[in-house]
């Protein structure tokens, strides 16, 4: 009711209180245990970084599809800003049980295991979003979010620190980030827009989740050696 500029300047608000916060964080500091370009070859040339990329790219590509083309669809059958708001909010608190015992889940269960699940999590949600028609039920199925987005942020950050040279953690983290949240989210949204285009939210979302669940059905069966002997991250 207050309209989006004064949205916009809380939002700036809140973040300048997150930079003060941030600022007074301390930092560790680490040598670099070898040369740069040697530490940048050995990371790129081990077959399970690659392998891991791939999967973080499928997932980041189904994500940026709903991130940025749910509220068309909820508009598409019939929901309101209300209930469009809620979606979001639903997602967001969604996120925090996940980061709270992210942990627990990576030493209990290995890396591998929670990006399987944090994929198959998405695709469930991706096909539930091209049959649902009830706009209350998009809210419900919005807690899958929290789930799914948190598992492969810390599943994807644990992996990049132990699979990485000594002193190249913030280079190996920095190609996770990047494939994550600029290169599949770049693509998700140029090619989930061609698609809504041409067949419509419902196929749209369909042909994503099965996607994700084609990527996430291969990075299973090329990871199954590895789930025996994996170790705990943490």
């Amino acid at each position: 009711s207050s309209g989006l500029p004064r949205m916009f300047v809380g939002y700036i608000i809140l973040m300048g209180i997150a930079l003060l916060i941030a600022m007074q964080m301390p930092v560790s500091q680490s040598g670099i245990g070898t040369k740069y370009w040697v530490g940048l070859r050995s990371l790129l040339s081990n077959p399970w970084w690659w392998r891991f990329l791939v999967a973080v790219f499928v997932f980041g590509f189904g994500s940026a599809v709903i991130h940025n083309y749910l509220f068309l669809y909820m508009e598409d059958i019939g929901a309101n800003k209300t209930l469009m708001g809620l979606s979001l909010a639903f997602a967001t608190l969604s996120e925090v049980p996940i980061l709270f015992f992210s942990g627990r889940l990576l030493t209990r269960f290995g890396t591998t295991m929670v990006m399987v699940c944090a994929m198959t999590l998405l695709a469930i949600r991706l096909l539930a979003f091209s049959m649902i028609l009830i706009p209350l039920l998009v809210v419900l199925f919005q807690l899958l979010h929290g789930p799914a987005y948190s598992m492969m942020w810390v599943s994807g950050v644990s992996f990049s620190a132990v699979n990485s040279p000594r002193g190249m953690g913030a280079t190996a983290q920095g190609l996770f980030t990047g494939v994550f949240l600029g290169l599949s989210a770049a693509t998700g949204a140029f090619v989930g827009g061609i698609l809504l285009e041409n067949f419509g939210s419902a196929v749209m979302f369909r042909m994503v989740g099965f996607f994700v669940m084609l990527g996430m059905a291969l990075f299973l069966l090329v990871s199954r050696k590895n789930l025996s002997l994996e170790a705990p991250t943490v």
